[in-house]
C-alpha cells in the first residue's frame, strides 16, 4: 500500500516539476521578448544612446571586463538606429508638385519647426481663404529651414522670398532649396526681418507666412513694417503663427478673418481693412 501510495506521489512531484520548468521558460521568454520590443522604441534606443555615448571615460578606461566590450560593440548599431528613427521624422513637403520630398530642420534648444499637422491645418485655412495658390507671391519673414514657403511654392506659388539671419539655418534652407530644384522660383537672403527686407527688389505679394521665435514678440512690428513698406498686395492674407497661451496683438489696420488653436501653437489670418486697402 505505501508503495503505492510511493508511486503517486512521485507522479505528482514529477508533474510539479514540469509544470513549474515550462512556467519558468514561459516567463523566461515572455520577459525576453518584452526587453526587445521596448528595446526596439525610439525612446528606449535614445535612452541607451545617451547612456553608451556619455558614460565617463575613466568609467570606461577602467573597465576592462565584458561591459566595457558590450559597450563598444552596441553603440555603433544604436547610433545607426537612432540615424534610421530621425530620417524617418524629418518634415516632408504636404501637397503639391514635390509630395512627400523630406526637408532637412536644423536641430538644437529652442529651434521649433512647424509640425506636418499644423502646415497641413494652416495651408487648408489658407486655401478656404485664397482659393487657389497659383500665381501667387509669397514672403517667407522668418524662413528657418523654409518649411512654410517651400510647402506654398510646391502647391503653385510663382515665386517666394525667404528671409533667415542665422547662418546655420541659412545652410539648411539653401539645401532644401536644392534638394526641391526650386532654385530658379525662389530667392533666399541672409539677412534680418524687415530690416534688410530692401533687398527684395520691391517686390509685393499675396501672402505672407510669418513664424518667428514665440518668445521675442516680433509679430507686432512685422505687422507694421509690412504696411510702411508698402510690400502687400490687395486683399493679400498674413499668416501668424504663435504661442496659444498668449494674446496677441494685432495692429490697425489689420482684422483678423480666422483663428484657430492647434494644441500649443495658434495659428491667426489677418488681413488689411477694406477701409485701408
Amino acid at each position: 500500500m505505501a508503495s503505492v501510495w510511493c508511486g503517486h506521489d512521485c507522479d505528482r512531484i514529477g508533474v510539479y516539476k514540469s509544470f513549474f520548468s515550462c512556467a519558468h521558460w514561459a516567463c523566461v521568454c515572455f520577459f525576453t521578448f518584452g526587453f526587445f520590443l521596448s528595446l526596439a522604441s525610439s525612446k528606449m534606443l535614445f535612452c541607451l544612446h545617451l547612456i553608451v555615448v556619455d558614460i565617463d571615460k575613466e568609467s570606461i578606461a577602467s573597465d576592462k571586463g565584458a561591459c566595457s566590450l558590450a559597450a563598444k560593440a552596441i553603440s555603433p548599431l544604436l547610433s545607426l538606429t537612432m540615424s534610421t528613427t530621425i530620417k524617418k521624422t524629418m518634415p516632408n513637403i504636404i501637397a503639391g508638385k514635390r509630395k512627400g520630398a523630406k526637408l532637412q530642420v536644423p536641430e538644437g534648444i529652442g529651434v521649433r519647426p512647424t509640425l506636418n499637422r499644423v502646415r497641413e491645418a494652416l495651408f487648408s485655412m489658407l486655401f478656404s481663404e485664397l482659393g487657389t495658390f497659383e500665381d501667387c507671391s509669397v514672403l517667407d519673414p522668418f524662413a528657418g529651414a523654409g518649411l512654410l514657403g517651400l510647402e506654398a511654392w510646391s502647391r503653385g506659388a510663382a515665386h517666394v522670398d525667404f528671409v533667415e539671419q542665422n547662418k546655420a539655418h541659412f545652410a539648411i534652407l539653401k539645401k532644401n532649396i536644392e534638394t526641391l530644384r526650386a532654385q530658379n522660383e525662389v530667392t533666399a537672403i541672409l539677412g534680418q526681418t524687415p530690416r534688410d527686407w530692401a533687398r527684395l527688389n520691391g517686390r509685393k505679394y499675396d501672402l505672407v507666412l510669418c513664424d518667428p521665435p514665440y518668445a521675442e514678440g516680433l509679430l507686432p512690428g512685422t505687422l507694421q513694417a509690412l504696411v510702411q513698406n508698402e510690400l502687400l498686395n490687395p486683399g493679400a492674407i498674413v499668416s501668424l503663427e504663435s504661442d496659444a497661451e498668449n494674446p496677441l496683438e494685432i495692429p490697425e489696420p489689420f482684422e483678423i478673418i480666422k483663428d484657430r488653436k492647434y494644441g500649443k501653437c495658434r495659428i491667426c489670418l489677418v488681413q488689411l481693412a477694406v477701409s485701408s486697402c
